[in-house]
């Protein structure tokens, strides 16, 4: 058969709804024995309908086999514990009302446990700036951020019993909210489920004008801790998506879990970690007695300028500088951190941390050593964003731009939505 070469309009048109339909992996983790789950969304470009989807591969000796897709419209997250042979998936129960449901899975026994957390808080964030999922080290609490349920408000003329404290005419005061893409959002917060008890309860001791996510567990045998990044919301919340110099540092706060009809404590517990900076994306090492994150001058004025990688001692508090903002950069010289967060999955090995960020024109990921500091990172693939880490595996996905390049100067389509790199 003679092959048709398309050129012109026809070609052009063509070319987009192979682009705009192509898959495009969103996360993934990787399991045992080689495997990792990734998850997917993909564009009917014909009716605009996203479509979300799951695919397993086996890896072996560099090169990745694949499964065949199964749909997930109503998984809002999953996040597979690193340890262990379980899985967390958040679900919605009902679409419309927006109720979910934290359900609790095996690899070998299927579905454990399902708690439903409609009564303890308003919407789950899955967002790429507020939400985090995390097990706890022992497996037993789950850390997850969702928005508090707001203060009881009352209408002007409205009937109340004389001992309540709700302010009338409370209803209609105006709401701040965090802008774009977060319309009637607030007060993201930090909740903890027992997944043996099948409970949640907020997390104490957070002061009201902080607002809380990207929580991780500290390391600790002698207690239960979370490090998360604070936004302090006064004088008033501004707009924070794509907007890395909102007011923010580093927290750390002690977790009990409360039983039932146990006095709840309001006390400031919350300890500050950084200062005079703008913190982000804290990770820790793999010993688990420092954390990297990222910063930002406190007086940067660009929402989405150059970040620093920087080294925090958990004990001590001492920050160091791995890779500082490069003011003038030279040709083909690197010019600075610019990505919103780090990997979920960061490091490599216990002094090696990965991360993807803007090049000139381009997306490519990189390698620092925590022992080598003010050093410029090396450079390991180009067109390529960092997802997850796993032994001596990277998980990466192609820069969707250079994708459509590919393409548009072929005479036959060429798509490497995902990759898979031995380091």
């Amino acid at each position: 058969k003679k092959r048709v070469r398309m050129s012109g309009l026809p070609f052009f048109k063509q070319s987009m709804i192979d682009v705009f339909s192509v898959m495009n992996p969103v996360s993934g983790w990787f399991g045992h024995s080689d495997s990792i789950t990734v998850h997917y969304t993909q564009t009917d470009p014909t009716t605009s309908t996203k479509y979300k989807f799951e695919r397993q591969h086996l890896v072996s000796n560099g090169t990745a086999v694949s499964g065949f897709p199964t749909k997930t419209e109503e998984i809002l997250r999953a996040y597979h514990h690193p340890s262990s042979r379980t899985a967390v998936i958040v679900s919605t129960v009902e679409k419309d009302e927006k109720k979910y449901a934290i359900e609790i899975w095996h690899q070998s026994k299927g579905l454990l446990s399902v708690i439903k957390v409609t009564d303890q808080h308003k919407q789950i964030y899955s967002d790429p700036w507020f939400s985090s999922f995390q097990w706890s080290p022992d497996g037993k609490y789950l850390v997850y951020v969702a928005e508090a349920n707001p203060p009881k408000v009352a209408e002007f003329f409205a009937s109340q019993d004389p001992k309540s404290s709700v302010t009338p005419g409370s209803k209609f005061d105006y709401k701040e909210t965090w802008g774009e893409q977060y319309e009637g959002l607030s007060n993201p917060s930090l909740f903890v489920a027992d997944v043996e008890k099948k409970k949640i309860i907020q997390v104490e001791g957070i002061p009201e004008h902080i607002t809380a996510g990207q929580v991780r567990w500290a390391p600790s045998t002698s207690e239960y801790g979370l490090v998360f990044v604070g936004w302090d919301t006064r004088p008033r919340r501004l707009g924070i998506i794509y907007c890395y110099n909102r007011p923010s540092s580093l927290y750390y706060v002690p977790f009990k879990f409360t039983e039932e009809g146990e006095e709840k404590s309001k006390e400031d517990k919350t300890v500050q970690l950084t200062k005079d900076c703008i913190a982000r994306s804290p990770r820790f090492t793999p010993k688990g007695d420092k954390i990297v994150f990222l910063r930002c001058h406190k007086d940067m004025l660009t929402h989405a300028g150059s970040s620093q990688l920087c080294l925090l001692d958990f004990r001590t508090r001492d920050v160091t500088t791995l890779v500082d903002t490069v003011a003038a950069p030279k040709a083909n010289q690197f010019p600075g951190i610019y990505t919103c967060a780090l990997p979920d999955s960061c490091f490599l090995d216990e002094n090696t941390v990965v991360f993807s960020s803007a090049f000139y024109s381009s997306l490519g990921v990189f390698s620092v050593r925590l022992d080598n500091a003010n050093t410029e990172p090396t450079r390991e693939y180009f067109f390529f964003f960092s997802l997850s880490l796993y032994s001596s595996f990277l998980f990466s996905s192609l820069f969707p731009l250079f994708s459509f390049l590919l393409f548009l100067f072929s005479s036959f389509p060429l798509f490497l939505p995902s990759s898979f790199f031995p380091l």
